[in-house]
């Protein structure tokens, strides 16, 4: 049996008291009480990700640090500014902002980011900021043996 080691990124933060880890190359999650938990439990769904060999093969995300600034139309004068994840699949930029839970995408990063916006700003008009921490990048790796096939 063969053993092949894949390295990816995880995207960690905390939402209602657990830590979520979430890998955009994989698109696996995993949640713990603790970092370490959440991120076994992320090790453990890629693994088993690639020993079904279903990876999508999206490339590895980035962090833009207060990448949007969102002030919603509520009447409040209240500015935020979130982190950005960012990853491209099948051509397209994915934008991601953890701290809220909302994403979008698009052909350019600028159109992504600027939907992103959008989105953000509606999701602040209809109700308070969700109980998420800012995301931090942690990369991991996972081991996978396959067999190898005979050629007759």
């Amino acid at each position: 049996m063969a053993t092949q080691t894949y390295t990816f990124t995880a995207v960690v933060n905390k939402q209602r008291g657990n830590y979520l880890a979430f890998s955009p190359e994989a698109v696996v999650d995993g949640e713990g009480l603790t970092i370490e938990d959440a991120l076994a439990n992320l090790k453990l769904a890629t693994q088993k990700q690639l020993e079904e060999e279903s990876l999508y093969g999206f490339t590895k995300p980035w962090l833009i640090t207060n990448g949007i600034e969102v002030a919603p139309d509520n009447g409040s004068k209240q500015k935020y500014r979130f982190d950005v994840i960012v990853h491209q699949e099948d051509g397209d930029y994915v934008v991601f902002c953890p701290e809220v839970g909302t994403s979008d995408s698009g052909e350019t990063l600028e159109y992504a980011l600027r939907m992103l916006i959008a989105g953000t700003k509606l999701y602040l008009e209809c109700g308070p900021l969700p109980d998420y921490s800012k995301p931090f990048l942690v990369e991991f790796s996972v081991e996978v043996r396959r067999q190898e096939l005979a050629l007759a």
